[in-house]
């Protein structure tokens, strides 16, 4: 008899989660065989959350400690459309979410783990990313989030709940931001700010005139195989069963 599910669970990178597709075809034919399986009304709200994916704004989460605070910035990530999320593990143990937090929105994001904050730094400048801290201990006044330019690519970096962000990455960051503020507290937990900064920033996206960047065709088709068979129990086995008749009929 199994026992209860536990509270966490380890993220799951989107190379891992490709990793573990069966190869069935090129992309798109996952969700080509199990489509019948799907109520239309399903299929077409992936499609309309992919529709509405961009890479444009991204987050990295540098060695955040608590699990429900990681899940919690999984879950805005997921609500504002941000399909990639960069994560440094704390200390090189694997991060974990809180499943009652996240509600398994890491399952529809695609996960980077970086073994250090430079090698995290290194690839987000490859793909030609701005960083903004959120961080107010630097020498200079972080601009208020509703500044932050937009014109090109832009990833918002937060640190862990203790420290904040470290050194290297304040030094290695373009620009600084914060939520301004009008009380005593000069911060919030890092997943109130997380969902705040996301919405700022998705708004003004999507009220510019170029709008919202959408994924490339390439990625959403490889994307959505992904997404339905997360979503069918035991898609495995249904996707054997389909090919093993399609080959009984074409046998015939």
């Amino acid at each position: 008899m199994s026992g209860p599910k536990p509270i966490v669970r380890e993220v799951v990178t989107g190379h891992e989660a490709s990793a573990a597709l069966p190869d069935v075809g090129p992309p798109g034919t996952i969700a080509a065989l199990l489509a019948p399986f799907v109520h239309d009304r399903r299929l077409e709200r992936m499609r309309g959350v992919l529709a509405r994916r961009t890479r444009h704004l991204t987050v990295l989460l540098e060695e955040i400690h608590d699990p429900h605070n990681i899940a919690a910035c999984v879950r805005s990530c997921d609500a504002f459309g941000i399909q990639h999320v960069h994560l440094v593990p704390t200390r090189g143990r694997r991060p974990k979410a809180a499943r009652g937090v996240s509600r398994g929105a890491d399952r529809w994001l695609t996960m980077h783990l970086h073994p250090t904050i430079d090698a995290a730094i290194a690839a987000l400048r490859a793909e030609g990313y701005l960083i903004a801290a959120t961080d107010i201990s630097g020498p200079s006044a972080p601009l208020p989030v509703h500044d932050a330019p937009l014109d090109r690519p832009l990833c918002v970096a937060f640190g862990n709940e203790h420290d904040g962000i470290s050194e290297t990455l304040r030094q290695a960051a373009d620009l600084a931001i914060q939520v301004p503020m009008v009380g005593f507290v000069e911060s919030l937990n890092i997943s109130v700010a997380c969902a705040i900064v996301l919405h700022e920033l998705r708004t003004r996206v999507e009220r510019s005139p170029a709008g919202v960047p959408p994924l490339a065709d390439a990625e959403r088709t490889a994307l959505l195989d992904r997404f339905m068979f997360e979503d069918i129990e035991r898609a495995s086995s249904v996707l054997a069963t389909v090919l093993a008749r399609r080959g009984a009929v074409d046998a015939r």
